[in-house]
């Protein structure tokens, strides 16, 4: 089975290295740990449903896998989405069960990864569960420009939450998801071409 060719985001190797210095290289490390699991739930999945995966970026926020143009039924590409999250949720379920308080901080961490991972901005999976849902029902132009409105008002109502709560760690991640989805949204084509990458 050929191996996706992974990518480490810079952002990442920024994070890990002011965690050598902070000393929570421990925690940070086993953290990622827990979201190379999220990603590969999500590898695993399309490639039992036979779907090629020409890479995989680890960024600060996660991992964004660059897939192959197939075309899946709703169910399976739901099933894709979903199952990094349900693997956070399994990690939860075994963390509980070793009953071990330094490393509660893990389940802390995995529940974040759920709740987070739900909002529905690129190119976190809740954007891609929700866009496979909307284009269930409406056409590419309208899901296009719904999806589009609920991912900046979900960028502006997280920001708003950030500051009320004074998260200011979460903030680096924040200004990741700006970027992200300025990137994709220079033009329009690239967006939309996104948006059929996930429709097929």
């Amino acid at each position: 089975m050929k191996i996706a060719k992974i990518k480490i985001h810079y952002s990442l190797v920024f994070l890990l290295i002011l965690s050598l210095f902070t000393g929570s290289f421990f925690k940070i490390f086993s953290i990622i740990i827990c979201i190379c699991l999220h990603e590969l739930s999500h590898y695993l999945f399309l490639k039992l449903f036979k779907v090629k995966v020409h890479k995989l970026e680890l960024s600060i926020i996660g991992g964004i896998l660059d897939i192959e143009e197939v075309d899946l039924p709703l169910i399976k590409k739901l099933i894709i989405n979903a199952s990094g999250i349900c693997s956070n949720i399994l990690i939860i379920i075994f963390l509980k069960h070793l009953n071990i308080v330094s490393l509660n901080y893990l389940v802390s961490y995995n529940f974040c990864i759920i709740v987070f991972n739900l909002i529905p901005i690129i190119p976190l999976d809740g954007f891609r569960i929700l866009n496979d849902l909307l284009l269930s029902i409406y056409d590419d132009d309208y899901t296009f420009l719904l999806i589009k409105r609920i991912d900046i008002f979900c960028l502006i109502m997280l920001l708003i939450i950030l500051l009320l709560l004074r998260i200011y760690g979460l903030f680096l991640i924040w200004c990741f998801l700006l970027y992200k989805y300025f990137k994709y949204n220079i033009d329009d084509k690239k967006l939309k071409k996104l948006m059929y990458l996930l429709k097929k």
